[in-house]
């Protein structure tokens, strides 16, 4: 039965690759984050629940079936682990005594592989050290007492002569091999689980769970742990927030508020560098007290404090109160919904697109990913893993959000629906509020099948236009684009070293013209800003911004990036 099933995935994979374009045969399609993390997470899930599956099954016999057996104290003095051969483990897979004690003393191992593999789908660097510590232990005993033992002592050779059982060797190092190899998997793609403890976490844990973490002059604001700081910056976000400030819920920040909580920042820490992308959020009277504590807390720590990415006329005059430098470093295109039309000859792009749109039958569904089925769900992800495929480096983050930012029940969705209900393009919308009341929606996520009607994301921005204008809403933002900048004084130095950045980056990821496609829709343009204190920093800030938005980056890509 078992090679019926393989000769049927074999030739379904023959049969199905023809349905492909000759193009795409063959072709190394590169993975998002989100969909490592979900294959890691199952290959971890698969070695802590196989062992057990493979002894509660009929024939009680697997490649995973002698890991349980590390477990197992029952087993005769004749057949011990230190001669354990196949004509035992033959006798074991026939014997059901002995099964149910198995089951119970391996539950520890599963529940532990099973928590860090739930873990692992959410970015954990714990959980992947903890997985790999049990695989590699798993494997490492199976090895010893299986292989290695036996042949030192010589029982298993003497043993393999007797009973010609080497179905049942291969075996035993396949048990051995099949942890070890998820142990290697795992450390080998460990920089797709970037996210550990934070510092206030650990001290916690370590002090008895003490509360938040007071560090140094009275100014200087407090720590909180990870969930209850994004806790915190959600109802700070409530209140007031930049049109890029949602961003500071995303997974991957660390959490800085004030001493009375008003204000905040959201940082990770890149080599050095604190990177507060976003800018201040919560109440706008408590920003520049937000920003020079930030700024204290990271001397304390030996760190480089940068605010990246922040609207310039917030940030501009408290970076001048500080002495500090700031530099453009994007373009943020904005748009009214009350003054929103599609009249005129500049914008017959768009009215092409709307039109074309009606006569295919494309419906716009406005939604949360939380409120979708899951065929709706199945097929975004699926034009997600589309467009990271066609890239040649790794999927960008920091301040660009993917497939795992859409499930936020804050986000909404526009989606492009054809007339037989398959999604062909998603847009995503986060919020941003002022004085309690949402005034507006930033574009974040912006993907659509290869095959979909051209100017389709066209016709979704027009319907979210349409719908802000409906709301009531003060305006909408279609962001910016990094090293992308469409309002430029003389060029300076560090002008032209970003534009030479700019131009390597659009040959992969098309920021230039992404911008060119948002200036169809007429905007006005803001400029983003990066505040920083000593300019002799720019180089390591430089290196830290890149780490950041490709985190999971090679060496190897890297220079290949450089050359080109």
């Amino acid at each position: 039965g078992d090679i019926y099933w393989f000769a049927s995935a074999v030739c379904g994979l023959i049969v199905g690759s023809s349905f492909r374009p000759p193009a795409r045969l063959g072709r190394w399609a590169r993975s998002s984050h989100h969909e490592i993390r979900v294959l890691v997470s199952s290959v971890v899930a698969v070695t802590a629940v196989g062992p057990l599956v493979a002894i509660l099954s009929p024939t009680r016999f697997g490649v995973l079936a002698p890991v349980a057996l590390l477990t197992d104290g029952g087993v005769d003095p004749d057949c011990g682990r230190q001669a354990f051969t196949g004509h035992c483990l033959q006798d074991f897979a026939l014997d059901p005594m002995r099964h149910h004690t198995i089951v119970l003393d391996s539950l520890i191992p599963v529940v532990v592989l099973l928590v860090a593999a739930y873990y692992l789908l959410r970015g954990r660097r714990a959980a992947l050290w903890v997985a790999v510590v049990f695989n590699g232990a798993l494997g490492l005993s199976s090895l010893v007492s299986f292989i290695l033992l036996p042949i030192v002592r010589g029982t298993g050779r003497q043993a393999s002569l007797a009973t010609h059982s080497w179905p049942g060797h291969v075996a035993l190092a396949a048990s051995a091999i099949t942890p070890l190899a998820a142990a290697v998997l795992l450390v080998v793609l460990r920089r797709h689980f970037a996210l550990g403890p934070t510092l206030d976490r650990v001290r916690r844990l370590l002090l008895g769970g003490t509360g938040a973490w007071h560090h140094g002059n009275p100014a200087q604001g407090t720590l909180p742990g990870l969930e209850d700081g994004r806790a915190r910056a959600r109802r700070l976000l409530a209140r007031d927030g930049g049109s890029l400030s949602h961003i500071a819920t995303w997974g991957g920040n660390s959490y800085w508020f004030t001493d009375r909580a008003d204000a905040g920042l959201a940082y990770r820490v890149v080599g050095g560098v604190a990177l507060s992308a976003g800018g201040p959020f919560g109440r706008p009277a408590a920003y520049e007290e937000a920003v020079r504590g930030f700024a204290r807390f990271c001397d304390d720590r030996g760190w480089r404090p940068v605010v990246y990415s922040a609207d310039a006329r917030v940030l501009q005059p408290v970076a001048r109160a500080m002495g500090w430098r700031t530099m453009v470093v994007a373009e943020e295109a904005v748009l009214d919904p009350v003054t929103w039309s599609t009249r005129g000859k500049k914008w017959q792009d768009v009215r092409t697109a709307v039109n074309r749109a009606k006569k295919a039958g494309v419906t716009a569904v406005w939604t949360r990913f939380g409120a979708l089925g899951l065929v709706e769900q199945t097929q975004i992800a699926e034009i997600s893993e589309q467009w990271v495929a066609g890239k040649s480096l790794p999927e960008m983050s920091f301040t660009l959000g993917g497939l795992g930012e859409l499930a936020d029940a804050e986000v909404r969705l526009m989606l492009a629906v054809g007339p037989d209900g398959r999604v062909e393009a998603v847009t995503s919308w986060m919020p941003f509020s002022r004085e309690g009341a949402v005034v507006g929606w930033t574009l974040d996520v912006m993907r659509r099948r290869r095959d979909a009607m051209n100017g389709v994301m066209e016709f979704l921005i027009e319907q979210t236009m349409e719908r802000a204008r409906e709301e009531g809403l003060a305006e909408v933002s279609l962001s910016g684009a990094p090293l992308a900048r469409v309002v430029q004084g003389p060029p300076t130095p560090l002008d032209r070293t970003l534009e030479r950045i700019g131009s390597v980056f659009e040959t992969r990821y098309g920021f230039a013209s992404l911008m060119r496609f948002k200036s169809k829709f007429q905007p006005c343009y803001r400029p983003l800003v990066m505040a920083y204190p000593d300019p002799a920093l720019l180089g390591t800030i430089g290196m830290a911004v890149l780490r950041a938005y490709l985190p999971t980056l090679s060496m190897r890509q890297a220079m290949r990036l450089l050359r080109s």
